[in-house]
């Protein structure tokens, strides 16, 4: 099948990983990369890039979407895959869908949540009643995309990258308790203090953001730098207990850590929902807390047994087989809702 990709190649783990994932099943792929609306190599070009990045305005835009018309002409794909899309026509979509081509649209962030901007998201809820398939990170996004007219919906989990994230035998557990990951102002630096309050072995790996934490004078000597890429995983692969807090800006109920971290065969330790429940069942394939002092409480006893940290991360490393995890397992779903669409 001959797909064409829209969206950012910036970052790999979103139109990257996706690409790269139908190409590992063989399918014939194309992308487009939406940083072409984007100028460069001035201070002025960098004020105008931030206008557009956040309006979606200019006649960059206009020449970007001309350019998807005449790839798509050029290309002839069955499928146009919108990866987080901001700044593609309704207007193009529907020449899209004129040319005989099937438009699946994708977000991973909540295009709903209160604390967007709105404006610069209009052409993407103006898509979403376009598209012959929506695909939703959350369950909570379905009412949100019915409302503005979707007229079929599926929920596409996240994923790990196989080639990324993985299990190494030859990495110790030296670091007890960790989080590797940004800092939102949820709570989160609340709890990582409760941990060191008591005493307990934590590092938080994410960097100078952290410095906007309220309680980061209390915490700052455990907070080290970011890691991405082999460093995170190897990070991961060291960790006895690595910690999943929910980002409350998008509404998660799950994210792309709850994946990657399993695939090291290290113990999860989240914030407690239904839906990562369902995903990896509570005290056989992960652990979930609700307050502070249940964290505190929960992973003292699990430093304390070995193990019983052995057991539940064998058991959430084999789960993530069972439920399928992968890029991969993403893009064998997108191809079988295409082909039942087409059917």
């Amino acid at each position: 099948m001959r797909i064409l990709i829209i969206g950012t190649l910036q970052w790999e783990m979103y139109t990257p990983a996706l690409a790269n994932g139908f190409k590992a099943l063989c399918h014939d792929v194309e992308t487009i990369d939406e940083r072409d609306c984007f100028v460069h190599n001035s201070v002025f070009n960098k004020i105008v890039n931030k206008i557009v990045s956040k309006y979606h305005v200019g006649g960059r835009i206009a020449s970007y979407n001309k350019e998807i018309i005449n790839k798509v002409k050029e290309f002839r794909p069955e499928l146009v895959f919108l990866y987080s899309c901001y700044s593609v026509f309704p207007s193009t979509v529907k020449r899209i869908k004129e040319l005989g081509v099937i438009v699946f649209n994708y977000n991973n962030d909540d295009p709903f949540s209160k604390a967007l901007n709105t404006w610069g998201y209009r052409y993407f809820h103006s898509i979403i009643p376009l598209a012959h398939v929506n695909l939703v990170y959350r369950k909570k996004n379905f009412a949100d995309y019915k409302r503005v007219g979707a007229k079929r919906i599926e929920l596409l989990l996240p994923y790990y990258i196989e080639k990324n994230n993985y299990y190494d035998s030859s990495v110790s557990d030296s670091e007890p308790i960790a989080f590797v990951g940004h800092y939102e102002n949820d709570g989160r630096d609340l709890f990582i203090k409760a941990l060191l309050d008591a005493g307990l072995p934590v590092k938080v790996y994410g960097g100078d953001l952290w410095r906007k934490a309220p309680y980061y004078n209390q915490i700052k000597m455990i907070i080290k730098k970011g890691m991405r890429g082999p460093d995170y995983n190897k990070k991961l692969n060291e960790c006895k207990i690595a910690l999943v807090f929910l980002s409350k800006l998008n509404n998660d109920t799950y994210t792309r850590r709850c994946f990657e971290i399993p695939a090291t065969k290290t113990l999860m330790m989240c914030e407690y929902t239904d839906d990562m429940n369902e995903l990896f069942p509570s005290d056989e394939c992960a652990v979930y807390f609700h307050t502070k002092e249940e964290l505190v409480e929960k992973c003292k006893a699990l430093l304390n047994n070995p193990s019983e940290i052995e057991r539940i991360a064998q058991n959430g490393f084999e789960r993530l087989k069972v439920i399928g995890g992968s890029e991969i397992d993403r893009c064998h779903q997108i191809v079988e809702l295409y082909n039942n669409y087409k059917a």
